[in-house]
């Protein structure tokens, strides 16, 4: 818990500093977000800056330009994976809610924490897009799964302060809503890097 609220606060002083920058570059993304086709390489461009941000480098709004190019086929194909898997979860939730027998209607539940499990994951799935230098979408998952499944308090804890953080967005609308996507790549990336640490020991987990 304690790993995650610092994760947290220092990615809130990191979002301090480059104030203007992030501003600008979640700008950017809100425009290009409006279009299609542009929407995910958008988003895999927010998530390169930010990784370069969260190790402490200097950053600049070219990285968000360069981030686009280089992971447009990839982030498309991340995204349309994400959208695929949200919709069977969702759309087996309901299934299941609406039969008349109560022991089919837990099968609801059950899928109801594959949900959790999966938006989980989904807190790691952008950051690793980056960070990992196997590009393979199935590894990306498994990788994802696998911190999810090792790292579940500080993970917890850091989805409730994510969850904090769009609703404190959602609160105070037009200041905060600028720099929202910022904010929550930066503080996943910062996330990403923390609960790899250990597994860059001698004594770590294996790949």
């Amino acid at each position: 818990m304690l790993r995650a609220l610092k994760v947290f606060w220092s990615s809130l002083g990191g979002l301090y500093y480059e104030l203007f920058l992030l501003m600008g570059v979640n700008l950017a993304w809100l425009g290009l977000s409006l279009l299609v086709v542009t929407a995910p390489p958008a988003t895999a461009g927010v998530y390169y800056l930010a990784h370069h941000l969260a190790r402490g480098e200097s950053v600049r709004f070219s990285l968000f330009v360069q981030g686009m190019r280089r992971y447009f086929g990839r982030s498309w194909l991340l995204a349309i994976v994400v959208v695929a898997i949200n919709a069977l979860l969702v759309g087996n939730i309901l299934f299941y809610a609406n039969f008349a027998n109560q022991w089919v209607r837990l099968l609801s539940v059950f899928w109801g924490y594959v949900l959790l499990f999966w938006l989980a994951m989904l807190i790691y799935l952008f950051p690793l897009l980056i960070e990992q230098e196997s590009k393979s979408l199935l590894l990306l998952l498994r990788n994802a799964a696998l911190l999810v499944l090792d790292n579940v308090a500080f993970t917890l804890t850091l989805g409730v302060l994510l969850l904090l953080f769009l609703l404190l967005n959602v609160a105070l609308a037009v200041p905060l809503f600028l720099i929202v996507m910022s904010g929550l790549a930066l503080i996943q990336s910062k996330a990403l890097l923390t609960v790899l640490e250990k597994y860059r020991e001698p004594t770590g987990a294996p790949e």
